[in-house]
């Protein structure tokens, strides 16, 4: 394979319905996950990790690559944003938190974003400001 002279990273976090306690919390709804990745087609080359260079020797082209990755893996990556990766042909990385998985917990960082997504961002501030004072 040609090896890009530039690689974009983008990260998501979640990929869920818009009526969803996802919905809007560092995440896409599929419809725009896939509007993000139908623009993306048009413009990149979809690159995976293995395929990145150890050195700028193996640049060939003055294409542009895009490596797609997802934190907080939970199941709604799965779901939702795996069909329309596998759709367009688009490699992916999901750093996937074991925690929930293994102690059958969630994470701090899910439970604030669901906090977040229930008060909205302004009431959960205010709130989050309330308890430190």
């Amino acid at each position: 394979m040609a090896l890009p002279h530039q690689i974009l990273g983008i990260n998501y976090h979640y990929c869920a319905p818009a009526k969803s306690d996802w919905a809007g919390l560092k995440g896409v709804t599929p419809e725009l996950f896939e509007r993000h990745l139908a623009t993306l087609d048009t413009k990149f080359v979809p690159f995976s990790l293995a395929e990145l260079p150890k050195s700028n020797k193996g640049v060939t082209t003055n294409s542009l690559g895009c490596l797609i990755t997802f934190d907080d893996g939970i199941k709604g990556i799965v779901e939702y944003a795996l069909p329309i990766l596998e759709r367009y042909r688009f490699p992916v990385i999901i750093f996937c938190c074991a925690i929930p998985y293994t102690e059958g917990r969630v994470l701090n960082v899910q439970k604030t974003h669901l906090l977040q997504g229930r008060w909205g961002w302004d009431d959960f501030r205010a709130k989050f400001m309330s308890a430190l004072a």
